[in-house]
């Protein structure tokens, strides 16, 4: 199967004009494998974007590179905390019906005996899409102090 669905994760934390957000999404995405073996994964949940590479783990982590960015592009931009959390909350929503049309057609096809190109956990729950985005209120003392002390000889 060329064309398949994924669920995923992301835990981030984002540093803005004075305030540090952390962020989960609980997103939707298609993968496409082309014929030259790479593969390119297509946000549906959050939309508009896409990535590739040569495999399936190199262009996931190459499409959470580009959310990681688009939030650090947010954050940098937003004035305020609330500012950030609208816009990223909004910009999550944002799908087409053809986006969302294909990643169910695909999830169908898998559920009907249909394997992925590469061989993936499955999860068969109806898992709810998520966008949280907290305003995270760090301390000073929340700073880690390392210990200066001189390295020993593991023996």
């Amino acid at each position: 199967m060329k064309h398949f669905p994924l669920f995923f994760r992301f835990d981030e934390m984002v540093l803005g004009n004075g305030f540090v957000a952390g962020v989960r999404v609980d997103g939707r995405a298609t993968a496409e494998v082309q014929d030259d073996g790479s593969v390119w994964i297509f946000g549906v949940y959050p939309g508009a974007m896409a990535e590739g590479g040569p495999d399936l783990s190199t262009a996931f982590a190459n499409f959470r590179l580009m959310y990681r960015r688009y939030l650090v592009d947010v954050a940098v931009d937003s004035r305020t905390f609330l500012e950030f959390r609208a816009e990223v909350e909004r910009d999550f929503f944002e799908t087409s019906p053809e986006a969302v049309a294909e990643w169910e057609e695909a999830r169908r096809l898998v559920r009907a005996g249909h394997e992925p190109a590469e061989p993936m956990p499955r999860d068969t729950s109806d898992r709810p899409l998520r966008v949280a985005v907290l305003n995270l209120q760090l301390q000073p003392t929340e700073n880690m102090v390392g210990d200066d002390s001189l390295p020993s000889v593991a023996a």
